[in-house]
């Protein structure tokens, strides 16, 4: 089979009224969210908001990634693109506040929007303002570009990688895209560190991608493309890990502190599958006095006080690690389907009800004290006896994750029976990465991430529906 390319297809419909007024609509929508949310609620909710946002303070006060409280200190624990991008709307603003950063969120969220309705125009022609409304108005990503974290600038830097690959499978495996694609790739590092397996995988998901277009010829040079992409990536890369070696976290892009507080968190979660409490009573168990790791320190002796506070967090990480290797297959296996599930299916409608101030500590409480292992349940109780408000927001959510989910699912179908192998093999594989790359911790703003590729399936999905529909309402009975 031929390399899929967009040389046959009808060329992609140019911006008109339809893109202006959904983009107006947009605007609207966010200028009433805004003025609906409750004051100081866009930093105090936001998913671990004081780390992401001190660094752009520090960054913006004092012209390099230094802590807040101690300038004399290398900032290390978060990458350096949010700050720089937060630091950047403090700049423009002239002040150092939360909500310059959540304007320019909205404004990257617009961006990658459009970003997204050109890619599908590309593969669904006449179809692009659609994909640009359910981009836009996700719940997902429009609650979450009114908080202080990092996905929505995440999602800017793999929407565009995502892009490069999409275009890759589509204009003959040109090596310019592949090398593009490991250094937009090598940025979304620099925000998060989730990409970093993906990234280094290239130079054999290239080739993969080539012999999925039903031919073998230019598998080396996919190879060695994904190699130059590799390389791109590691050259915007090095200054950040140099900066984390001279402050003494090793050679890496992440410090030992923050791989701590990842492999911890996820014990957590385990422990609390394991043993059928919440995750509450289970961090308490694990890091509380004279818990797990209060307990792995003393048995060091006086040797744990020789070592400097980054050796101290690498021995951590590594009996976190065989802590959490220790819990039965079953029990893993258990988390990881809960994770999952979560990722794929959860709605976000906790960030509209934190922004708006709508009973929202009732549903984070019910979730961090009951049992874990029973998301159902949970829910069941979170939502008992809660405000309308609650309950609408919840549903609006959750009908239009389901309702994506299912378009997608014929999307994908759809693309394969069509045979256009490449396109299915590239979604797979980033569905399924992001999806396992959190492990046990998997959540809605997590999957902000693939929003572009699952929407792309669920327009691809609509598009087909809507065409069986046509026809048979046309087709002579």
């Amino acid at each position: 089979m031929a390399v899929i390319t967009a040389v046959s297809r009808p060329a992609p419909r140019a911006l008109g009224r339809p893109t202006l007024v959904i983009v107006l609509a947009f605007v609207a929508v966010n200028l009433l969210m805004l003025w609906a949310t409750v004051p100081g609620a866009n930093y105090r909710e936001g998913a671990d908001a004081q780390s992401w946002y001190e660094p752009a303070v520090a960054l913006y006060k004092y012209g390099a990634f230094v802590e807040l409280d101690d300038p004399s200190k290398a900032e290390t624990y978060r990458g350096p693109i949010f700050p720089l991008f937060g630091a950047a709307m403090m700049k423009l603003a002239g002040k150092a506040d939360p909500m310059p950063i959540v304007y320019g969120q909205i404004a990257l969220l617009l961006l990658a929007g459009l970003m997204f309705r050109r890619m599908a125009e590309e593969w669904c022609p006449g179809w692009g303002d659609l994909g640009l409304a359910l981009f836009l108005f996700n719940p997902n990503a429009l609650a979450t570009a009114h908080l202080i974290q990092s996905d929505t600038v995440f999602l800017i830097v793999t929407a565009a990688s995502f892009w490069t690959m999409l275009r890759y499978i589509q204009r003959g495996h040109d090596w310019r895209l592949s090398v593009a694609t490991g250094a937009l790739l090598g940025l979304a590092c620099l925000v998060r560190p989730t990409p970093q397996f993906l990234l280094l995988a290239l130079p054999v998901i290239l080739p993969i991608l080539v012999a999925a277009s039903g031919t073998r010829r230019g598998l080396g040079r996919a190879f060695l493309s994904g190699l130059g992409g590799v390389v791109a990536a590691g050259i915007i890369i090095l200054p950040w890990m140099l900066h984390v070696h001279a402050a003494g976290g090793g050679f890496d892009i992440t410090p030992p502190d923050i791989k701590y507080r990842f492999v911890w968190d996820h014990i957590q979660i385990m422990d609390a599958q394991a043993n059928g409490i919440s995750q509450w009573d289970a961090g308490k168990k694990l890091e509380g006095p004279g818990g797990v790791v209060d307990r792995y320190i003393a048995s060091q002796g006086p040797a744990w006080n020789a070592l400097t506070r980054d050796q101290q967090y690498e021995k951590l990480v590594e009996f976190g690690y065989k802590t959490l290797l220790s819990y039965p297959p079953a029990t893993i296996a258990r988390a990881l389907a809960q994770s999952v599930g979560q990722f794929l299916l959860g709605g976000g409608a906790g960030n509209y009800l934190n922004l708006f101030g709508i009973d929202a500590q009732k549903l984070s409480t019910v979730w961090m004290t009951e049992t874990t292992g029973r998301p159902l349940e949970t829910l069941r109780r979170a939502f008992a006896g809660a405000p309308v408000a609650m309950i609408a927001i919840g549903a609006v959510t959750y009908l239009f994750v389901l309702v994506m989910r299912v378009a997608g699912a014929v999307g994908l179908v759809m693309t394969g029976v069509r045979g256009q192998w490449p396109l299915v093999v590239l979604m797979i594989g980033v569905i399924v990465y992001y999806s396992l790359v959190h492990v046990f911790a998997g959540s809605a703003r997590y999957r902000l991430v693939i929003e572009p590729a699952l929407l792309l399936l669920a327009v691809i999905g609509l598009r087909d529906m809507a065409g069986w529909l046509h026809r048979r309402r046309t087709e002579p009975t």
